[in-house]
């Protein structure tokens, strides 16, 4: 069989990642505050291995970058008169961290619109500490809202728990500020666009998603819909079955080709 690339390499998901955040999913009404007042903070699991750090890293500027020419800052605005800021970003130092990724994201010349990254787990600091330090900064140069952009696939415990209880704790040291979180990015259904995208070189073969899995089952549910749709199954990091266990499945089954696709958004140590 085959095993593809993380999911995280097509620019689809830069497309779906930026709908997320520009698109009012979530229902809420500080979805349509304006750019010019609107900062952004991207919150990933976290990991030992630098290389989700090195990308979030990349993603942050990118995402900079496109939210510029999606929604242009008015005239008038610090962006508009060429004003650089310093030290926008607080990003936390997971163990094991290279000290120079942390001097590059804590520290380089940026501008509106404020993108920040933060980690669930493995940080220096708990998460709703670093929505209050990034908040108290954005706050400083004027932002009104702070929108919160899970860079999760799977609604599972995280999600729907971890992260709305970090807020709650950050909220009360930000009172002039709106934390508004959006929906994390794997809900958005340009996903499947993305892993229908990625099997269509392997048409032939029989399609398996391996995702990490959630201790709380519904938030399984999504996954197994998306491998439904394409004809595959799956298996899961953290839970049952596992990728052997499901392998051996098929082949007594009669499959001869796999496909496998990693349903992670970073390369990492799992994939």
């Amino acid at each position: 069989g085959d095993w593809s690339s993380d999911v995280c390499s097509s620019d689809l998901l830069i497309i779906t990642f930026l709908k997320t955040l520009l698109n009012n999913q979530g229902g809420s009404s500080v979805s349509t505050t304006p750019l010019s007042s609107t900062a952004f903070l991207l919150v990933f699991h976290g990991s030992h291995d630098p290389r989700p750090i090195q990308a979030m890293e990349q993603l942050a500027q990118f995402v900079r970058s496109q939210l510029s020419i999606l929604q242009p800052l008015p005239v008038g605005s610090p962006e508009s008169t060429t004003v650089v800021f310093k030290t926008i970003a607080v990003t936390p130092r997971p163990w094991g961290y290279d000290p120079s990724l942390d001097q590059r994201l804590t520290s380089p010349p940026t501008s509106l619109p404020f993108v920040g990254v933060a980690c669930l787990e493995t940080g220096a600091l708990p998460l709703h500490q670093q929505i209050i330090n990034f908040g108290q900064q954005v706050e400083a140069m004027g932002m009104t809202t702070l929108r919160i952009v899970p860079l999760f696939l799977l609604g599972g415990t995280h999600v729907l728990q971890d992260i709305p209880a970090e807020i709650s704790q950050a909220q009360p040291q930000l009172p002039r500020l709106i934390l508004d979180l959006t929906p994390h990015v794997g809900s958005h259904p340009a996903m499947k666009v993305l892993v229908h995208s990625k099997f269509q070189s392997a048409s032939t073969q029989f399609p398996l998603l391996l995702a990490h899995g959630s201790r709380k089952r519904s938030g399984n549910d999504p996954v197994e819909a998306l491998a439904k749709s394409i004809g595959g199954t799956t298996a899961y990091w953290s839970i049952p079955p596992d990728l052997e266990t499901r392998t051996v499945q098929l082949i007594q089954a009669g499959v001869q080709d796999l496909a496998v696709l990693p349903y992670f958004l970073f390369n990492g140590t799992i994939t």
